[in-house]
């Protein structure tokens, strides 16, 4: 063979390989994120309500004695608690959800905060406001990346 026939060849063969290797992976997507999960999106939506059901109790009381005493809530806060914890197990079997896992693990953070600071006093009604529009912000955002697996732009 000559050195041209060669390199013809060479050329030849880089170009089947490269339309191989392209028509291969054009079939194959990666996925960097864990599946659209609708009992996720449902338990987020559930939990939401729970919250804010509290949260709107909470600030009707308006700080007023004995009835917003945490003791006297305990019920809405251990139903929240056990739904964030269900939550929260469900988002870690799943493989490829660090994102979602993350976000969940901060709202239970900032739920945690909120329970410590009713246990101390009762809260007034601009502290839940506050509380209360993070909170929602914080499920906005799990929703929102969790729609996004489902409807990708």
């Amino acid at each position: 063979m000559s050195l041209k026939q060669v390199k013809t060849l060479s050329l030849g063969i880089k170009i089947v390989s490269l339309a191989a290797a392209l028509t291969f992976f054009s079939g194959c997507t990666v996925s960097l994120m864990s599946q659209y999960d609708e009992k996720t999106d449902e338990r987020i939506e559930l939990f939401g309500e729970s919250a804010n059901d509290l949260l709107f109790q909470l600030e009707e009381l308006n700080a007023q004695k004995p009835e917003c005493s945490y003791k006297n809530h305990t019920d809405s806060y251990r139903s929240l608690k056990v739904q964030l914890q269900t939550i929260q197990m469900h988002e870690q079997a799943k493989p490829k959800n660090t994102h979602t896992q993350k976000q969940v693990e901060a709202l239970q953070n900032r739920v945690d905060q909120l329970i410590t600071i009713h246990k101390k006093k009762c809260l007034p009604a601009a502290f839940i406001s506050i509380t209360q529009s993070q909170i929602n912000d914080m499920l906005g955002h799990i929703l929102k990346l969790e729609r996004s697996k489902r409807d990708p732009e």
